[in-house]
């Protein structure tokens, strides 16, 4: 017993370790990009349009560290278990619309239309406010990435022993040698939109049910998200 609790330490060590580097290594380029900034501004006459520039730029860098910052809590409450799913009989629906209540405005904003085709009711073990989240990641990232007016379609497929949610974009899709990639922590990709946080959270949230994730390419060119969670 104490060997496998001993075990049990050194491996939960190595794995703190392992997220403390990757969290130093993720905050590094938007703190040198706004220390950059910030000494170009002291150090240079710079005109309206390049001050509001250097402003726009800089807002951008704080927003990344913001989400840098809520993945990294949201990962060590996950990894070190100080947060449980509850499974419970839900409407999988009531999960959707919060996901994408959390999402709307942001797609209002650019004109970005979300349908989600009409499916049965479907009643099934989850975790509604984690299932929402990881579902809200895709969605969040669909409207990030994508097209001012384009579309983001939602499709919920009854199988025999699950239950298949599709989110699919009009974005610039991702590569073919990036899509197993970017479910791993702290993933950073050659593109933009294969560099964010979220892929793996979800992946988190789906497994720790029983479910899956993986993505494809869609039908104009974007991703299709499919995700899966088993009926009982």
């Amino acid at each position: 017993r104490s060997e496998k609790m001993e075990d049990r330490l050194r491996k939960e060590e190595q794995e703190t370790k392992a997220l403390i580097t990757d969290i130093s290594h993720q905050l590094k380029t938007p703190i040198a990009s706004l220390k950059m900034s910030y000494e170009i501004e002291d150090s240079t006459e710079l005109s309206e349009e390049e001050r509001a520039e250097f402003i726009r730029k800089e807002r951008e860098d704080v927003s990344r560290m913001e989400n840098l910052l809520q993945a990294f809590v949201q990962m060590t409450r996950l990894e070190t278990g100080m947060i449980r799913l509850r499974q419970e009989k839900n409407s999988l629906r009531e999960t959707l619309k919060q996901a994408v209540g959390g999402v709307y405005m942001k797609a209002l904003k650019k004109e970005i239309l979300i349908e989600t085709e009409e499916f049965p009711e479907l009643v099934i073990r989850h975790d509604p406010k984690w299932t929402a989240e990881a579902f809200g990641n895709v969605l969040d990232n669909a409207v990030k990435y994508a097209p001012a007016g384009s579309r983001v379609r939602i499709q919920v497929s009854e199988m025999v022993s699950f239950v298949m949610v599709e989110i699919e974009d009009e974005g610039p899709g991702i590569p073919e040698k990036e899509r197993g990639k970017i479910f791993q922590r702290f993933y950073r990709g050659e593109q933009k939109n294969v560099q964010e946080t979220e892929g793996y959270l979800t992946r988190q949230i789906l497994e720790r049910q029983k479910g899956t994730v993986f993505v494809k390419p869609g039908r104009n060119g974007g991703s299709k998200f499919v995700m899966t969670l088993p009926k009982e």
